[in-house]
């Protein structure tokens, strides 16, 4: 074939506009590639940039049209002036295009339908996932529900037993009452029968003393016919008193009528009156007898022990009177007897001094050893001094309220029942003292000494008890409510059932004590010793132990559970059981800080904090392996029963930086 360079020409122009188109069709699929792209991010921007891509095919196609009559139009124009060879040419090159153009819109198409499919799938993963999760949470829903009916069964039956056992209970009371009553008839009848047997002894008795005043009438009458003829104080009658001689006017031996000696005087005369008259007494200090019979006050004596003497003889004669008033001047002459002592060597070892008024004295330096002080009043006494002693003094019921005791030695001494309100005892030792049911409210006994005290039912409230020792002293029962026991000693000391309630006992040493059933409400055991504590049963609701010093004993094991309770807040307690064992399931040798598991075994008598009133929750263990609180967890679950007792799942024993998974059972 010939070239012709106007056809040439002509077919260059017409295979620049086939070269253009094809270049359109490359840049629609690379639109396309990229559409397939965004389809693949998003089904959302997929569909819209599938609408976009569409358009722009549409305005592709309809470029591609408008090219091809274009085309078509200026080859027919071009076709006259070509040869048959430009034509077939032309022809051929065109159908490649038609087909080339063919092939990129089938592409295109193709491209579409796989996107189109895509979305498809993934709105179809998509409903799938969705009805899945539905169904997990129907499921869920149904088993919440299950719960829910499974804890109200339990609550009705619940609820159900406890109505029968308040019936029971109530049954029992009245059938109680039935029998209290019954009793308390019996009683109220043989109380009647013995108050009128009681009445009749007394209707006897009275009849017996009008005879006796009667009896006691004619005696006076008597006396007084007797002094009357006498005629005057002056006729003085002989007494021979074993053997001793005393004379006396006949007007004072008839002062007493219901004494002996008045007896004797009326039995004398009546039997003639001749000799002396005899009196079966103590001769040694008759005088005074007689002395009393003329005043009728109380003799003066030279010291005790012819008061003493006088009171006796006073009791053999019946002279009533006179007893009372040597009892008063007993006390009197004690009270100066003391003082004097006092004055000189201070020596009052053994002394009986009970019942004294000793209030406000200067006692520093005084020996008390084996004094008897009982129900004397030392109120605002000065013991204060290293050399004062009470050692094995008795001083039950005595009131030493506001005294000043400090450094003074009163050990192996007995203050039971004793009142020392508001003292002043700073480094007084009381080593086996005897101070049960004694009063020490608002008391200053820092660095007292209480080792191996009998310290019962001892009324503590608000002392300060600041480094005192109680090492092996018996507190139980006591109440230390309120006192300031800051770094004190109650190693080896019972406290079973003391009342502890908002107790300071910061750095206080529990090593070993016995606390079981005392109330630590509110107490604050802030870096407290608590190695080998016994907490059973014992109250720790609100019970502050920060820092508190502990192992893993099983005694110890409690006292973590007030920081739970506290933290549980309004939440029902139940008292289920006390810890009693607990074992390692690890070494013991293990590093500082591993974790170890505790098992715990509760038995009835322990506050337990639980999430319902049907059982006690779950507890986690958690405690740095050397020397830290151990801390009661609770995660709501319920407690498996053993026969009968109550056995806690075993939790995780971790450091506090690593909490317990709650999966790990």
């Amino acid at each position: 074939m010939s070239a012709r360079p106007a056809s040439f020409t002509s077919d260059r122009e017409v295979l620049a506009l086939l070269v253009e188109a094809n270049a359109a069709a490359d840049d629609a699929n690379r639109r396309h590639d990229a559409y397939v792209q965004a389809v693949a991010a998003s089904t959302q921007e997929l569909s819209d940039g599938i609408t976009a891509r569409m358009v722009e095919l549409r305005e592709a196609e309809a470029s591609l049209t408008t090219l091809e009559h274009d085309a078509r139009a200026r080859g027919e124009i071009i076709a006259h002036q070509i040869n048959a060879d430009a034509e077939a040419a032309a022809k051929a090159t065109r159908l490649e295009a038609d087909t080339y153009a063919s092939e990129r819109r089938n592409e295109a198409r193709r491209a579409m339908a796989d996107a189109t499919t895509q979305i498809e799938q993934k709105q179809r993963e998509l409903e799938t996932n969705v009805a899945a999760h539905l169904a997990e949470m129907e499921a869920i829903k149904a088993a919440r529900a299950a719960e829910h009916v499974e804890h109200v069964s339990k609550m009705q039956q619940s609820e159900a037993a406890t109505t029968a056992r308040l019936a029971d209970l109530m049954r029992t009371h009245e059938g109680q009452l039935s029998s209290m009553a019954t009793t308390a008839d019996q009683a109220l009848a043989e109380k009647a029968a013995a108050h009128a047997e009681g009445l009749k002894e007394k209707e006897v008795r009275l009849a017996a003393l009008e005879v006796t005043e009667q009896e006691l009438h004619a005696r006076v009458r008597a006396i007084d016919a007797i002094v009357a003829a006498d005629g005057s104080d002056s006729g003085l009658v002989e007494l021979n008193v074993l053997g001793k001689q005393f004379y006396s006017p006949r007007a004072w031996l008839g002062r007493e009528p219901r004494g002996v000696i008045a007896a004797e005087l009326l039995r004398w005369t009546d039997a003639g009156a001749s000799g002396a008259l005899l009196i079966l007494g103590d001769p040694t200090h008759f005088h005074l007898i007689l002395k009393y019979l003329h005043t009728g006050t109380l003799p003066v004596v030279a010291d005790v022990s012819q008061l003493q003497w006088l009171e006796r003889e006073a009791d053999t004669y019946h002279l009533s009177e006179l007893s009372a008033l040597c009892r008063d001047g007993y006390k009197r002459l004690n009270t100066v007897g003391v003082m004097q002592l006092l004055n000189g060597q201070r020596n009052l070892s053994g002394m009986d001094m009970r019942s004294l008024d000793l209030s406000k004295i200067d006692f520093r330096g005084a020996s008390f050893y084996r004094a008897e002080l009982d129900n004397a009043n030392l109120r605002q006494v000065n013991l204060g001094s290293d050399s004062t002693s009470l050692q094995l003094a008795s001083l039950i019921g005595a009131c030493i309220d506001n005294a000043y005791l400090t450094g003074c030695s009163a050990d192996q001494a007995n203050f039971s029942k004793s009142s020392m309100v508001g003292s002043y005892a700073v480094g007084a030792s009381f080593w086996k003292c005897n101070f049960r049911k004694a009063d020490l409210r608002n008391a200053n006994f820092s660095q007292a000494n209480f080792s191996k005290a009998d310290l019962r039912g001892v009324n503590f409230k608000g002392a300060t008890l600041t480094d005192a020792i109680f090492t092996d002293a018996d507190l139980s029962g006591a109440d230390l409510s309120g006192a300031v026991c800051t770094n004190a000693n109650f190693s080896g000391a019972n406290l079973s059932s003391a009342n502890l309630t908002s107790t300071n006992l910061t750095d206080a040493n529990l090593t070993q004590a016995n606390l079981t059933s005392a109330d630590l409400t509110s107490t604050n055991l802030t870096r407290t010793k608590l190695t080998d504590t016994d907490l059973a049963s014992a109250t720790l609701a609100s019970t502050n132990l920060t820092d508190a010093n502990s192992t893993d004993h099983l005694q110890s094991m409690l006292a973590g559970a007030s920081q739970a309770s506290a933290r549980c807040g309004d939440r029902s307690e139940r008292t289920v059981n006390s810890v009693a064992y607990a074992s390692q399931d690890q070494e013991s040798a293990a590093p500082r800080g591993a974790a170890r598991t505790v098992r715990v075994i509760l038995r009835p008598g322990c506050r337990v904090c639980m999430d319902s009133p049907l059982s006690p929750c779950d507890a986690y263990l958690s405690m740095e392996h050397f020397n830290r609180t151990l801390s009661l967890r609770q995660n709501g679950s319920a407690l498996h029963s053993t026969s009968t007792s109550h056995s806690i799942r075993c939790g995780w024993l971790q450091t506090q930086t690593q909490p317990p998974d709650p999966k790990r059972k």
